[in-house]
C-alpha cells in the first residue's frame, strides 16, 4: 500500500516537472523567435483627438466662409432692391 503511494506521488512530480520544462521552453522559445508586438495607446488616442479637432475646426471655418458668402448675397440683393426701389420713387 505504502508503495503504491509512493509511486502515484512520484508520478505526479515527474508529470508535473515535465509540464513545467515544456513549459519554460516553449516560452524561451516564444521570446527568443517571436517579434514584439508594441502598441502605444496614448500617442494613438492623441492622434485621434487631434484629427478629430483638426475637422471640426476646419468644418467651423467652412460655415463661417459660407455664412459670409451668404450675407455678402443678402447685401448685394438688398442694395439692388433698394436701388430698383429709388428708381421707381426718383424716376
Amino acid at each position: 500500500m505504502n508503495s503504491f503511494i509512493l509511486s502515484i506521488l512520484f508520478n505526479i512530480c515527474i508529470s508535473i516537472l515535465i509540464i513545467y520544462l515544456f513549459h519554460q521552453l516553449w516560452e524561451h522559445l516564444k521570446n527568443q523567435y517571436s517579434i514584439k508586438k508594441t502598441v502605444d495607446k496614448f500617442n494613438f488616442q492623441n492622434d485621434k483627438y487631434d484629427k478629430i479637432i483638426h475637422k471640426l475646426q476646419n468644418e467651423e471655418i467652412t460655415n463661417k466662409t459660407i455664412n459670409i458668402q451668404r450675407d455678402e448675397e443678402n447685401d448685394f440683393e438688398k442694395l439692388n432692391q433698394e436701388l430698383l426701389d429709388f428708381c421707381e420713387e426718383n424716376c
